[in-house]
């Protein structure tokens, strides 16, 4: 009898002390800011920051959901317990404190195409990319930042956008030189282009239209709701804790070249940490 009394206190106990809650993370085929398909024990800049998390809050069990933005964005907006690693300032949404720095989209063009367009310097401008004519342009709809989806959204129905939100499919369409210009942040290209020995095909511009902008800030985001508050603020919790390890920086910026790195390094020291203090 006293046995039996001592397991089902120690079941209770375990009960009390797993999971009570449920968060579900937005994840995307988006290498190497997520790799949903590993092919070696390779973590995205986002599936470390999920797992990471989902250490810290144990008292959540943590699923991983493929779904692209628009999906994400109107699930959370239906207040369901979807949670975004990854979504710019003017999502509609609670939002973490920043947990990673970005270098800003590019242009990535064919060469064939460079030959036809090329600058002296490494900058080009969309609006002249989307109004030339027999170059073909490959969007995904308000998956950039702000002002970049205010210019894409007005040449939407033109006959040299095609339009497509599967951000890899749109990337190995400009391999196979079935659209020649698409608007992308490098190091996606550059782990794709490796993978598949694309390298030498194409060149990277900065945008004319945000020069301005040097860094893109990139936040958590869950629901307008009770639910989203309580989990925003233990992520800020973690993400200050966080910051007090040197090594917070390593998986943020790994997948930049050896150039973008010593930036990026310099954006987190002035600005990441403003608001961990």
């Amino acid at each position: 009898m006293f046995l039996f009394l001592l397991l089902y206190c120690c079941n209770l106990s375990a009960k009390k002390t797993g999971p009570s809650d449920n968060i579900t993370w937005r994840v995307v085929d988006w290498p190497p800011f997520y790799i949903t398909n590993p092919t070696s024990n390779e973590k995205g800049l986002y599936d470390g920051f999920i797992e990471q998390v989902s250490l810290e809050l144990p008292e959540y069990k943590h699923h991983k959901v493929k779904m692209n933005t628009l999906r994400a964005r109107k699930q959370m907006k239906m207040g369901e317990k979807i949670c975004h690693p990854s979504v710019l300032p003017d999502t509609d949404a609670l939002l973490s404190k920043v947990n990673s720095i970005l270098l800003p989209h590019k242009l990535i063009v064919r060469n064939e195409v460079s030959k036809l367009i090329e600058k002296r310097n490494k900058t080009m401008s969309l609006i002249d990319v989307l109004n030339m004519k027999g170059i073909t342009i490959g969007i995904s709809p308000d998956s950039y930042t702000t002002k970049l989806n205010k210019i894409t959204k007005r040449y939407l129905k033109k006959s040299n956008v095609f339009i497509n939100n599967d951000y890899v499919n749109l990337i190995k369409m400009l391999f196979l030189g079935r659209v020649d210009v698409i608007i992308q942040y490098s190091p996606i290209v550059r782990y794709l282009s490796h993978k598949e020995n694309r390298e030498d095909i194409y060149k990277v511009y900065n945008i004319k239209e945000i020069k301005d902008q040097k860094y893109t800030l990139v936040h958590v985001a869950c629901p307008k709701n009770a639910w989203g508050k309580r989990v925003i603020n233990k992520i800020n919790n973690f993400l200050v804790k966080e910051s007090r390890n040197s090594r917070y920086i390593d998986h943020r910026i790994r997948w930049y070249s050896k150039e973008e790195r010593s930036i990026l390094k310099e954006y987190y020291k002035k600005i990441y940490l403003k608001d961990k203090r």
